[in-house]
């Protein structure tokens, strides 16, 4: 809530998807163990919304336990009536299905939707989910995410960035790696299909060329195709 207060109302929760669970310290943390089977997973992420929305409302919340037990918390974010939540993740029979049920924006990853079709066929099972439960498809915020965004100038520019890399990302990883107007060009028909908000993961952490490209020459010419 502190940090929609401080953005002044552009907060995003993103929770992730129960299958996606493969950053074992982060699950140890939740006090899930090591990696636990995808139906615990599930129970967490739905009692996480279920507080979520508790913790966001409009009346406060009594905490029943702890060194706090007995306090009142009251926590309203600037946005009402609270937060978006976004999902993350792509699959059919769970995972977009919490999506339809619990969230306010999808967002779909590039390793099981690569294509502009693949993306087509994953907003096709959303539409007919919504349908299903009888939710308006154009409620929901449909958004995508882009791995290993590299940016530059000039291929010397951009094979030295690559190669600082190292051999983390193979040939079929760096689809994102280029000039501004490879990138441009296959962000068109993503977000042709359907796709209304895109997240680039950005490999260099302090590529301050890569975020200037796109703020100046990728973002100017595709902010007016998304959907």
């Amino acid at each position: 809530a502190d940090v929609d207060r401080l953005s002044g109302g552009r907060l995003v929760l993103g929770l992730g998807a129960p299958r996606a669970g493969w950053v074992e310290p982060e699950l140890r943390f939740m006090g899930l163990g090591g990696v636990p089977h995808p139906g615990v997973r599930l129970s967490a992420l739905l009692q996480t919304l279920a507080d979520v929305r508790r913790y966001w409302s409009a009346e406060p919340v009594w905490l029943a336990k702890g060194r706090v037990a007995g306090e009142a918390l009251l926590w309203p974010p600037v946005q009402r009536p609270r937060v978006p939540i976004l999902i993350g993740g792509t699959g059919d029979r769970v995972t977009v299905r919490r999506v339809v049920e619990h969230a306010d924006m999808c967002n779909f990853e590039e390793v099981r939707a690569k294509t502009a079709e693949e993306v087509g066929q994953k907003l096709g099972v959303l539409r007919r989910l919504c349908a299903a439960v009888g939710r308006p498809y154009d409620s929901m915020i449909k958004s995508y995410m882009m791995n290993g965004v590299v940016l530059a100038t000039t291929r010397g520019r951009l094979d030295a960035k690559i190669a600082a890399l190292g051999p983390l990302f193979a040939t079929d990883a760096r689809r994102n790696m280029g000039a501004p107007r490879a990138l441009i060009e296959r962000l068109r028909p993503i977000l042709a299909s359907g796709i209304g908000y895109v997240v680039m993961n950005l490999t260099g952490y302090h590529d301050i060329e890569t975020v200037e490209l796109l703020a100046r020459r990728v973002v100017p010419e595709v902010q007016g195709l998304a959907a």
